[in-house]
This record gives structure tokens, sequence and C-alpha cells, in this order.
């Protein structure tokens, strides 16, 4: 079953299609076994990629869970309760940043696999569950 947030994996594929045409590209200058590392070099970089900048929300009845899209065991669950604030905002891509209650660090997951009218939802289900939601206008104090 789908996610329902997980509406988007755009920035993914951009990324993919610029990797596939560079090494189209240098394919007719180097050797086969200079063509072997740079493919391992791309897709070792693709995957960091991937690591960092391809999240999503879930939420249950208890919890925020942040889950990336391609490693779906990688995820971080906070709490209603110990949440003091959540903001999102728009810099490069979409950034959820979670203040938790007695922390003054705040937590910033990238938010880039949901796009559109699920970011609406998102945010009206989050404050239906009790948790406060900012969305900025100007990113002054925020970072």
């Amino acid at each position: 079953m789908r996610p329902k947030y997980l509406n988007s994996y755009s920035d993914l594929l951009i990324m993919t299609g610029v990797m596939v045409f560079l090494l189209f590209m240098y394919s007719f200058q180097y050797s086969l076994e200079m063509m072997v590392k740079l493919i391992c070099g791309a897709i070792f970089i693709l995957l960091m990629f991937a690591t960092r900048y391809c999240g999503y929300p879930e939420l249950t009845d208890t919890e925020l869970v942040c889950r990336n899209a391609i490693y779906r065991f990688w995820s971080r669950h906070y709490r209603y309760e110990d949440i003091d604030k959540v903001v999102y905002c728009r810099v490069a891509g979409t950034v959820l940043l979670v203040y938790l209650k007695g922390n003054k660090r705040r937590r910033g997951h990238s938010m880039s696999c949901m796009k559109g009218k699920a970011i609406d939802d998102f945010i009206a289900e989050l404050r239906s569950k009790g948790v406060t939601v900012e969305r900025p206008t100007t990113l002054r104090g925020q970072w």
C-alpha cells in the first residue's frame, strides 16, 4: 500500500536523469575500466542523495514518523506529546523542522517526496492531532 503523503519522485528522477546523461556523454572518451569506475561513483552519489533528500511524513494515532522513500527502514519517530511545534519551510526543497519540548535544538527532515495538495492535507491533519504548525513567510530567524 502506498503511503498517503508520498506522491512525488521528481527530485530523484531528475538526479538519475542527469547522472545517466553525464555518463552517456563521457562514455565515448574513456576505456571500459574507467566507465565501470564512473558508473560505480555515480551510483554511490545517487544513493547518498537518496538517503538525505527523499523523505516523506506519516501520521499515526500517536506519532509523527519521518521516513525515507528509498530506504524504508530509515525513520524517525516523534510522539505528539513530545513535540513543541513543527515548522514547515520551503528553502531549496520542502523541509520539516521538528522542535521538541525541553530541547533547544530542532530536528530537520527533508520532505521532497511530498508535493502539492498533500502538503496542505498533511498540515491540517497534523493540526488536528494537537500539534502547533507554522508556515513562515520569511526565513529570517529560522536558520
